[in-house]
């Protein structure tokens, strides 16, 4: 049965309903072949006494956004939000494939999209997300992977 969930971001509300199937299938293998480079940051993984620096993550997933194809990653990003509503103050879902909707949604935004784009994996149960564990978020899951050791960038004192 496909189930729809309600989910607040950054104080917007959106309905996201789980892709049918196939197109869940789909869009969970585009998904892979985008985040396949963070599995980069394990080259050195040794268990439970690993660290994770977080700044190196930071350029893997920068060189990331460098590498993907505009017309690509445009492309992945609708369709990943094809079943997904932002509620008006009245509850009045409008769909997110609109351009309209979605400029005026994620205009100035652009972390509240890559939120809810992991929101929608997390409804729709990616099996990458899945199978990593840590409560389906990105720390979480690092954290679940290093035995709770995730380095923090350090901070520059004045």
């Amino acid at each position: 049965m496909i189930e729809t969930i309600e989910k607040k971001i950054d104080g917007l509300t959106f309905k996201i309903q789980q892709f049918p199937a196939m197109k869940g299938v789909r869009l969970e293998k585009r998904t892979m072949t985008i985040l396949t480079p963070l599995l980069g940051l394990f080259d050195d993984f040794k268990g439970l006494d690993s660290e994770v620096d977080l700044s190196k993550l930071a350029n893997v997933f920068q060189d990331i956004l460098v590498n993907l194809e505009e017309e690509f990653f445009i492309t992945y990003v609708r369709d990943m939000v094809e079943y997904t509503f932002i509620l008006n103050e009245k509850g009045v879902p409008s769909q997110l494939n609109s351009d309209n909707t979605f400029n005026s949604t994620f205009s100035a935004k652009s972390l509240v999209l890559y939120k809810l784009l992991f929101e929608i994996m997390k409804v729709n149960k990616f099996a990458f997300f899945e199978l990593l564990g840590g409560g389906g978020n990105l720390i979480g899951i690092l954290q679940n992977m290093t035995g709770g050791k995730v380095k923090k960038e350090k901070k520059l004192e004045k």
